[in-house]
């Protein structure tokens, strides 16, 4: 009874109860046995049990243990800010992470591959670790490899791209700042303090430094406008007075970046240039011929009095840049220019000229009202055009007189009997009548040209022999005085003629060479003579 108890308080408190009821119940030694076996196989089976939880918790805890070491080192593969890629020669293939195969691929494929793979090699044969940067994909990338015992690891970083924006700045030769949204200077890099005197940005951003009197009221117009804003302010850096073009922003975070170029160079260029230009109007103010300078928008740019005058346009109208179709359609308008059968198509060659080669073009418009131009047009650097208008109605006049009255001249010489020509100061032919070619038998092509009378000596010897005539006509046409050779007298040619020779220098400086042939009356002097003697 009392064993019965001390089991039901025990472990094995279940079993023992099913025991001892089994003990009352049956009586006799086979019952006793019966309570025996059964108790035994009760323990077994309990022992078994409890052996099997054991294991449970033990194999619970191993892989506890397992999953925080795979946590741990994902963070530190994670915290490393880099992929990792572990090889060794018991692989079947390297182990990645964190795309560490494709770093490594990338890293092969780079500029720096030889030296990369070297290392590699130099890792996985002899267990070298290596430190090294390989270029690859645009970028750098950071690579370490490290031997564990037969196995290499390699952890790839990309090196970050240094974006120092005020180091950046600080190397700029113009002076730049940024201003808070209360206009207070809060940061400038060196060039802005050389400029304003101030040795470090603490003394400047205690004075709340400026370079020019009103750039805080343009800053003030950025802040309140919104930006950007460009101006151009003259000031004293140092001791030289500099042009200084401003130019403020607004910044994303609502401060004010402000930059100031040094443009003095080009200011002074600028006043250089337009002084020249107005030097340049005032010359083409002065002259006669009509000057219209285009620009590449085929717009009138400029244009001086005579071109105006020229063609009695308002000064006001041209002031307003018309365009070079408009000029053209109100010229037609006006009948100022030549007449034309296909209008539209003369122009389009005129205005076609924008887009020339840069060849200079010319021609001359013969005006209903009967006055002539002579039109020139030539293309500048820049895509324009310079038209000058030249008013050649004299001097065709002129040209026309001149030419008829040389033709006068050559009728009226060719009747005559003698022989003329007329040498310029320069010993070239200027005129000569059909006589002169007939007495020394000289051809068409060898009087055409103006040949010099040296030419002609030698085409005369060709037919006559050789003498003095044309050492003296050239001496005649050299000479200072040429009185002494204005009669010169007789000259007996080789072919049995006799000629005589005078001179005659011309108000233009030419000289008149004259030839009469005097073979028949020196012929019939010579019979007469010989009659009388007779």
């Amino acid at each position: 009874m009392h064993t019965a108890l001390h089991l039901a308080s025990g472990p094995f408190g279940v079993f023992a109860g099913i025991a001892h009821a089994v003990e009352w119940t049956i009586y006799g030694p086979v019952a006793l046995l019966v309570s025996a076996i059964v108790m035994a196989a009760l323990i077994g089976a309990t022992a078994a049990l409890l052996r099997f939880a054991a294991r449970h918790r033990a194999l619970h805890a191993e892989l506890g243990r397992a999953r925080a070491k795979l946590l741990l080192r994902d963070a530190i593969i994670e915290g490393s800010g880099g992929a990792v890629v572990v090889m060794g020669v018991d692989m079947s293939a390297p182990l990645s992470f964190g795309g560490g195969s494709a770093a490594m691929q990338a890293c092969l494929g780079g500029p720096d591959a030889q030296d990369f793979a070297a290392a590699l090699e130099h890792l996985l044969q002899s267990g070298i670790a290596f430190d090294l940067v390989a270029r690859a994909g645009g970028g750098e990338t950071a690579v370490r490899g490290y031997p564990i015992g037969r196995r290499a690891a390699l952890v790839l970083r990309p090196v970050p791209v240094k974006n120092d924006a005020h180091a950046a700045l600080d190397r700029l030769p113009m002076p730049v700042w940024i201003r808070d949204r209360d206009l207070t200077l809060v940061w400038a890099n060196k060039a802005f303090l050389a400029a304003g005197g101030h040795g470090t940005i603490d003394a400047a951003i205690a004075a709340n430094l400026a370079l020019h009197k009103t750039e805080l009221e343009l800053a003030r117009t950025v802040r309140e406008f919104g930006g950007p804003v460009e101006a151009r302010r003259y000031a004293l850096i140092g001791s030289r007075r500099c042009a200084l073009s401003f130019t403020l922003d607004v910044l994303p975070d609502g401060a004010i970046l402000g930059t100031a170029l040094d443009v003095t160079d080009a200011a002074q260029a600028e006043a250089r240039l337009k002084l020249q230009a107005d030097a340049n109007a005032e010359v083409l103010d002065r002259l006669d011929i009509g000057v219209a300078i285009f620009g590449a928008d085929r717009r009138l740019h400029s244009f001086n009095q005579a071109y105006a005058k020229l063609w009695a346009f308002p000064e006001a109208w041209l002031a307003a840049r018309p365009t070079a179709g408009e000029l053209f359609d109100r010229l037609r308008e006006m009948r100022k220019l030549p007449e034309q059968r296909d209008f539209l198509g003369w122009k389009q060659d005129r205005l076609a000229l924008f887009e020339a080669d840069g060849r200079p073009d010319e021609e001359y418009w013969h005006l209903p009202c009967g006055q002539s131009l002579k039109v020139s047009a030539q293309p500048d650097l820049l895509g324009g055009l310079v038209m000058l208008y030249e008013d050649v109605s004299d001097q065709l006049r002129l040209e026309s007189s001149y030419t008829s009255m040389i033709r006068v001249q050559r009728a009226t010489l060719d009747t005559l009997e003698q022989g003329v020509a007329v040498f310029g100061p320069d010993g070239r032919l200027k005129l000569h009548n059909c006589a002169f070619a007939d007495m020394w038998s000289f051809a068409v092509t060898e009087l055409s040209g103006q040949p010099h009378l040296c030419d002609l000596a030698l085409f005369a010897e060709r037919h006559f022999d050789r003498d003095n005539t044309w050492n003296i006509i050239s001496s005649a046409v050299s000479s200072a005085t040429p009185e002494s050779y204005s009669k010169w007298g007789a000259i007996a040619r080789s072919d049995g003629a006799d000629l005589s020779m005078s001179l005659v220098r011309l108000p233009d400086g030419a000289t008149m060479v004259s030839f009469r042939d005097d073979t028949r009356f020196q012929r019939l002097d010579d019979i007469l003579g010989a009659r009388a003697a007779a």
